[in-house]
């Protein structure tokens, strides 16, 4: 056990607050942290979660959940609050003991996890998450943006179990906040492995803002598990300096409308040496304010005669260009000065102070946020905060429209708030009632969450809509990412985008250029088709959905380096960013890239697995019930490779289509000691199986139940590569049984024996999975998947529903147990 002031000082170069050191040692960690901006809520919340979980007693250690997920609702903010606390770690590094150090992953759109290793094949390591919402909450459904639908159940399974959520920056989060709750209650009722708790934090907060329907706010959050700051903090010299800090509220001149006007105030107020900073509510008002400074800046050369730093901030950029942007704006200003044009993304977290502020009106909670980038750290004895006022003589439908992305209402309660304030720190506001009420919409229910569970219908391109759920509808975005291929089509071979390549775009510009298009193919965009194994071009605006990547060809625009996406930026030419050359070729519902690698048998890959799923289990608090089960579906796992197909396929068979005969397209054989034993692994080489779809995982869980085994351990068998699970049924293009009526699903035909008796001269005579077990052969029994009972007692569906509904397991505690599974098997396929 550490000192909490020692372990502190050490990450952070500073002694912790009053209210920060109460924090840590407090009896239970808070539901609600409510504290002025600058006062260092964040290192507040990381450092207790750190030494709590590293450096306390062991009595606290347990109750304290091993995973920090960090959400916010900007991805500038996730870059500045990652690289905290980074250095934090960074200067920790000598404190922790062997394997206690927290891994640290980001999570952004095109920018998920580490190259070094993958986030979530480690249940059982200390780890913080920091995330957009977007990222997060979707993979808190289990519609991860921007990750294969296969993937889904383990990064749902990791991220809602044993794991405290971090909601930061609360008043920005629109629906997403009213899902953070929810999902809350949810981990409460259906019971999730280790501890699983939420922290909502912000600098204006009120408690009926974490009220739904399944979680009630003044019931749950007592006196105790509500901080903020007292007035042991407010004597504390270096946070009074802050929390009195001199700033003069001033209307201007213009109005919303007059960006030239509003360009002139800007470059007037704006002191030299000094940093200024423009906060605009949408990305087009911000673009179009920075042009017009921008042109104040140049003479009629178009030359820069001011050596003013201009910089535009907002979330539609390629992630180079964007950190370019972010770290110009945050560079200590020249003589001339900075002044940076931005959306909402520098409003909440983002470390910036500016001598002058100008902020169009938004909802109050959101002003205090602006508020907190002006004269941050008490550094100026007077600071000027300029408020823009809103468009005269509108009719009511137009003021409403102009004021969007908030609502109008909201708008004018600021506007009264700023007409009678003399000053806007900290401490002036600290008495004032915020006004603003957070209107819960729709509501994320159990039945929505239930039924994410299945992963089987997007497949198919029916699905539930999360959307919904983290963002408002105006908010939604998309990635695009521009590729110099040849021709007027992708190849199939062209790779996955790159986390640099990928830029944020709004979805309603993409639809909008894809409805402009439909009569003429002047934009095209692609999206890669799992059962195709294509790229497919979209052919209507109703295909595109938020978080899909789309691509484009590099000649086709609309983007520069100084704007993002832009939409006046048609035809101009995109410099594709390099695809590194290990990049990944796409996901496919029948590829089976673990079963690539060294020549590697059954039994061999099997001990491998359990060996590192024992690992895994060592270092969790799961009961030996599940626990026992995990460890023999680990063991059943690829029982269903001894399957004929997946034989041929090890050894390079393949079916001549001309004249149906098995031919050897891959001539180099295993081993000469393996060579009559069943393969779960061969080098790679790039062929199909003979039967399209086929999925070695479902033959697994059928051989399973055949033989006994607890419905459990079939469903884990069946689930890790995430292709198998509640239901079976069968997908177009799969090859038919010769026989008619044969039962047929994912490449399994019905009766089929497993393993076969023999194969090009080569006899089995059982399934050896290592440990002892070895299966005979076996008929396969697809009756499991029809409805109701058969012969053979229950469906696969009614077995697999009773375990997700189940209350001793239940949708979290399973999908842990399947991430274990899965992980356990990347491991020891050499994935990191």
């Amino acid at each position: 056990m550490k000192n909490f002031e020692k372990i502190f000082k050490i990450a952070t170069g500073n002694q912790p607050y009053p209210y920060q050191k109460k924090l840590a040692l407090n009896r239970v960690l808070p539901q609600v942290l409510e504290v002025p901006t600058g006062a260092g809520k964040t290192s507040a919340v990381t450092m207790t979660w750190v030494w709590r979980r590293c450096f306390a007693s062991d009595e606290v250690k347990i109750v304290t959940p091993r995973r920090l997920i960090y959400c916010l609702p900007m991805r500038v903010l996730v870059e500045q609050t990652f690289d905290c606390i980074a250095k934090w770690l960074k200067r920790l590094e000598k404190e922790f003991l062997p394997g206690e150090k927290p891994e640290l992953v980001k999570l952004l759109g095109g920018e998920i996890g580490s190259s070094e290793f993958d986030w979530a094949n480690y249940p059982e390591k200390n780890m913080i998450v920091v995330g957009t919402q977007d990222m997060l909450l979707s993979r808190a459904l289990n519609r991860g943006y921007g990750a294969s639908i296969f993937r889904c159940p383990k990064e749902f399974g990791i991220i809602n179990n044993d794991c405290l959520w971090v909601i930061d920056e609360i008043q920005l989060m629109g629906s997403g906040l009213a899902t953070t709750v929810q999902l809350q209650a949810f981990r409460e009722m259906l019971g999730t492995i280790g501890c699983a708790g939420t922290v909502w934090m912000s600098a204006t907060l009120q408690k009926d803002w974490l009220t739904t329907v399944d979680f009630d706010s003044h019931q749950k959050i007592s006196t105790e598990e509500k901080f903020s700051i007292e007035a042991e903090d407010r004597a504390n010299t270096h946070l009074k300096k802050r929390l009195i800090a001199r700033k003069v509220p001033v209307k201007t001149e213009s109005k919303i409308e007059n960006s030239k006007g509003l360009a002139k105030e800007v470059f007037h107020h704006h002191e030299k040496g000094t940093r200024t900073i423009a906060v605009l509510n949408t990305v087009k008002r911000a673009k179009e304010l920075y042009g017009e400074i921008n042109k104040l800046c140049k003479d009629k050369k178009n030359i820069d005669k001011s050596g003013v730093r201009l910089v535009l901030l907002h979330s539609h950029f390629r992630p180079g260009d964007r950190k370019e942007a972010l770290d110009r704006a945050l560079d200590k200003p020249e003589e001339p000065g900075t002044i940076v044009v931005s959306t909402q993304v520098i409003e909440a977290g983002v470390d910036i102070s500016s001598r002058t502020l100008f902020t169009e009106l938004a909802p109050w909670a959101s002003m205090v946020q602006r508020f907190g980038r002006c004269n941050r750290k008490g550094e100026y004895e007077k600071s000027d905060v300029f408020w823009i006022d809103e468009k005269d003589n509108q009719s009511q439908k137009d003021m409403e429209k102009n004021a969007l992305p908030y609502k109008l209402s909201d708008l004018r309660a600021s506007k009264r708030n700023l007409i009678k304030l003399e000053y806007v720190s900290p401490d002036s506001l600290r008495e004032l009632d915020i006004g603003y009420e957070m209107e819960h919409g729709l509501v994320l229910r159990k039945k929505d969450l239930v039924e994410l569970f299945d992963t089987t219908p997007d497949l198919t391109g029916l699905d539930i809509d999360i959307s919904r759920f983290i963002r408002e509808t105006d908010e939604f975005n998309v990635q695009v990412f521009w590729r110099d291929f040849e021709g007027e089509e992708p190849s199939k071979d062209e790779p996955s985008p790159d986390r640099k390549e990928l830029c944020t775009a709004p979805i309603g510009d993409v639809r909008g250029l894809i409805k402009e298009s439909k009569k003429k193919k002047k934009v095209r965009f692609w999206k890669w088709d799992f059962l195709e194994k294509k790229w497919e071009e979209i052919q209507d605006e109703r295909e595109v959905f938020p978080g899909i990547t789309l691509m484009l060809h590099s000649k086709t625009g609309f983007y520069t380096k100084d704007l993002g996406w832009s939409l006046k930026r048609k035809g101009e030419f995109i410099e594709p960013i390099p695809v590194p050359a290990e990049a990944t070729q796409q996901r496919s519902l029948d590829g089976d890239e673990l079963s690539e690698g060294k020549w590697m048998t059954i039994k061999k890959h099997t001990d491998l697995v359990v060996n590192e799923a024992k690992s895994i289990l060592q270092n969790l608090s799961i009961p030996v019930e599940h626990r026992n089960n995990i460890l023999e579906a680990a063991r059943w796992h690829d029982a269903g490779k001894a399957h004929e197909i997946f034989q041929k396929t090890m050894r390079g068979w393949d079916k001549d289509k001309n004249n149906d005969k098995d031919i050897k397209i891959f001539t180099k054989p295993p081993p000469p000691e393996i060579q009559n034993q069943l393969l779960a692994k061969c080098p790679k080489h790039n062929i199909g199986h003979e039967r399209p779809g086929f999925r070695h995982e479902l033959a697994s869980g059928i051989l399973a139940l055949t033989h006994g085994k607890d419905d459990l351990v079939a469903y884990l068998a069946a689930a890790h590569h995430g292709k198998v699970r509640l239901s079976i049924r069968s997908f177009p293009g799969e090859s038919k049984p010769p026989k008619s009526g044969t039962r047929f699903a994912r490449g399994i035909w019905d009766k089929e024996l497993v393993p076969p008796k023999s194969l090009n001269g080569e006899t089995f005579n059982c399934i050896d999975v290592g440990g002892g077990v070895e299966i005979p052969p076996t008929p396969i029994d697809l009756s499991y998947m029809e409805l109701g009972d058969t012969n053979s007692g229950e469906s696969w569906l009614s077995r697999m529903l009773r375990l997700r509904d189940s209350s001793k397991i239940g949708t979290f505690r399973l999908a842990f147990f399947e991430n274990i599974i899965k992980s356990a098997d990347e491991r020891a396929s050499g994935g990191k």
